[in-house]
């Protein structure tokens, strides 16, 4: 019972120490405290002082519940520093950095929230040249549920494969300052950096994998999907910056790369920054993955390709940069050998692509491709094929099968977005705005297409309806029809592209696509719109307006 009672106490004492997890501490001086209860004095609580982190192995003075405060791991205060509790028995397993063994057998146990750890209190060191991997695998595996691994700013060594597999779902690994602070570089040759695979939540989020030009592949992301790489950039590999797959363990599938960049300047053999592809054997593709303001570049080296995509489909790209400066180099290939029908469903808005290279045979074709904006300011070329549909930065159009119904409104034969450039505006459907409409010829199969919605910040209780009709006469006639397709939008993530798929794709004609019945918990449910799309009409609360829904329809 006395035993039980000090550990209480010390457990209550730890909760006011939690605050500061992993910070280092300059108090030097050791106390004691102690209560008293009914007149009988409890044992004492003590706190400790030890300098570094490996010396908790061999400290020998503290006892159930003392409080050990450490004030680094390889230096005084460092980011290993912390504050530790002392157990003569804990079942939980020593892993280097929360749970350290004693020399007696006892635990220390490190005071931290159980979803965030630090590369450092596990032993890595930034900037001497020491190898670090075991200490950052250890720091990942440390996290059973998910959460945070930090890296302070500095440079980390790797002397094998970081290989983060399954066990390890939502794990974010998150860098400190801009994407050149934290840098891990290979220490020796190596086949792949960084291997992911069979990952769900994966974050990477402001570090630099630098190959040091003797780096074959970069990163291999494998069978991921809900995953987010951001401010990060792949430096000086000499063959694949990043390889996006899927295979045997399933899709890849609902990932985001934001402020991504693969670049390197070895010039020796061929260079491909980006792939994309899934595994047509096992039917797993690589599908609705999202790129923004990335940069894919392969400087002067020859024979080389910023970006490929095989087996893939709805992918975009947003101001992404597809370079290189070889002539006898390409910034796009579309591999359709071995892939027929793929890829597609691709579309790349307001991006630079300084020429396409397309892989066909009798048995393999490309799918449909959207090229909206394409730069022509640095002589890009322009794509010719029939499956290829071109707006220039220039208003010039390529591909198009231009032709109207009885209003007049062209053919869409490929997916299109609803909107063009302007100012983000929201319609609260819950309160205010009812429906938003948006009408188009369909010359092609309409398969589905995404919006983007808002919650206000909520997600669970928000719904939102999809309805298409088919085009007759006028808006009020058209609602009153027959409900061809309705999709109930539902428990989305705040300021998200919310996919919707038919069942059954709608042949050629004209149709009208509502947005209506918005429910939510809390403040409401909205629809994001910017400037009108082209060649479509969008109504407002069964009025035609200046507006256009943030996203995109699917036809082929």
């Amino acid at each position: 019972m006395k035993k039980l009672l000090v550990i209480l106490f010390a457990l209550i004492l730890t909760l006011g120490l939690m605050v500061s997890c992993g910070n280092g501490d300059t108090n030097t001086e050791s106390s004691t405290s102690s209560t008293e209860n009914g007149g009988n004095e409890m044992n004492s609580v003590s706190t400790h002082v030890v300098k570094l982190v490996p010396d908790l192995k061999g400290f020998k003075d503290a006892k159930d519940g003392d409080i050990v405060i450490v004030k680094g791991y390889h230096s005084l205060n460092d980011a290993g520093a912390g504050r530790f509790v002392y157990y003569s028995e804990y079942e939980g397993e020593a892993d280097g950095g929360t749970v350290i063994e004693a020399n007696d057998g006892g635990k220390f146990v490190r005071v931290c929230s159980p979803t965030e750890r630090h590369v450092a209190w596990f032993g890595a060191k930034a900037g001497d040249q020491g190898d670090d991997l075991a200490a950052i695998k250890a720091a990942i595996n440390s996290l059973k549920n998910g959460g945070t691994v930090h890296f302070s700013g500095g440079k980390y060594m790797i002397s094998e494969t970081l290989t983060i597999d399954s066990s390890s779902n939502n794990v974010k690994l998150v860098g400190k300052g801009g994407w050149n602070s934290t840098a891990i570089h290979a220490s020796t040759a190596l086949d792949t950096m960084v291997h992911v695979k069979g990952v769900d939540g994966l974050t990477i989020d402001g570090i630099l994998f630098y190959g040091e030009l003797k780096t074959k592949n970069t990163i291999i992301l494998e069978s991921i999907t809900n995953s987010v790489i951001k401010n990060s950039r792949v430096f000086q590999f000499t063959e694949y910056g990043f390889k996006l797959i899927a295979g045997e363990l399933g899709p890849s599938a609902n990932n985001t790369f934001d402020q991504l960049n693969a670049i390197t300047t070895h010039a020796e053999n061929p260079i491909y920054c980006f792939y994309i592809g899934g595994d047509q054997a096992t039917g797993n593709v690589v599908e609705n993955c999202t790129f923004s303001t990335c940069r894919f570049d392969h400087h002067q080296t020859p024979n080389s390709v910023s970006v490929t995509l095989a087996y893939a489909q709805k992918i975009s790209f947003y101001r992404c940069h597809f370079a290189g400066y070889s002539d006898q180099s390409k910034g796009l290939c579309l591999d359709a050998l071995n892939n027929n029908g793929y890829p597609k469903a691709i579309n790349i808005y307001d991006c630079s692509v300084n020429n396409v290279l397309i892989k066909e045979d009798g048995d393999g074709k490309i799918g449909n491709i959207m090229m909206f904006g394409h730069g022509t300011y640095d002589n890009e070329e322009i794509p010719v094929h029939d499956n290829i549909r071109v707006i220039t930065d220039e208003g010039t159009l390529a591909g198009y099968l231009v032709g109207g119904g009885a209003s007049g409104l062209p053919k869409k034969t490929a997916n299109f977005e609803t909107n063009t450039n302007g100012e983000f505006v929201h319609h609260n459907m819950k309160a205010g705005t009812k429906s938003i409409g948006i009408r188009f010829n369909n010359g092609g199969t309409f398969t589905g297409g995404t919006v983007r919605l808002a919650t206000y910040g909520g997600g669970t209780g928000c719904q939102l309806k999809l309805s298409v009709y088919k085009w007759d006469t006028d808006f009020d006639t058209t609602i009153k029809g027959e409900e061809l397709r309705t999709c109930i939008l539902k428990d989305f993530a705040d300021n998200s592209m919310v996919d919707f798929e038919f069942d059954e794709p709608l042949e050629a004609g004209e149709y009208l696509v509502l947005l209506h019945e918005g429910k939510a918990d809390g403040y409401g449910v909205a629809v994001w719109t910017k400037n009108a799309g082209q060649g479509i009409k969008t109504y407002k609360d069964g009025k035609e307006a200046s507006l256009g829904v943030v996203g995109m329809f699917y036809v082929e």
